[in-house]
């Protein structure tokens, strides 16, 4: 009998909840990704803006000890556009929380953008 590839033990090595927290990333940026499709984008400028820092963060990958490989520019860029509470003083109302117009995406958008 022939050996089995290292894909497939690998494979067959996934546990249940590994296989179940895939499946429900895998259904959550379908989710996101057909969310912002139907919808479109809101301030496409801002999402594009870090949308492309957090794929240049990518590019420029870091090799940590122990073989790990870590993005922490993509990682800076993703988490400060989940965190977005605001953008710019120009067009601000004078009442704007934090002196800025308000971030009017979705935690959806934040998905699928990152």
């Amino acid at each position: 009998m022939p050996a089995q590839p290292a894909e497939r033990r690998a494979w067959q090595a996934v546990d249940p909840g590994q296989l179940l927290l895939v499946s429900a990333a895998v259904l959550l940026v379908i989710g996101a990704l057909t969310q912002v499709a139907a919808s479109g984008l809101r301030q496409p400028n801002i999402a594009v803006v870090f949308g492309v820092l957090i794929a240049l963060g990518e590019l420029f990958r870091m090799v940590m000890p122990g073989n790990r490989e870590v993005a922490p520019i993509a990682t800076a860029g993703a988490v400060g556009y989940a965190l977005l509470a605001g953008v710019g003083p120009r067009g601000a109302p004078r009442d704007a929380p934090f002196g800025g117009v308000p971030a009017t995406h979705s935690a959806l958008q934040v998905v699928a953008v990152t």
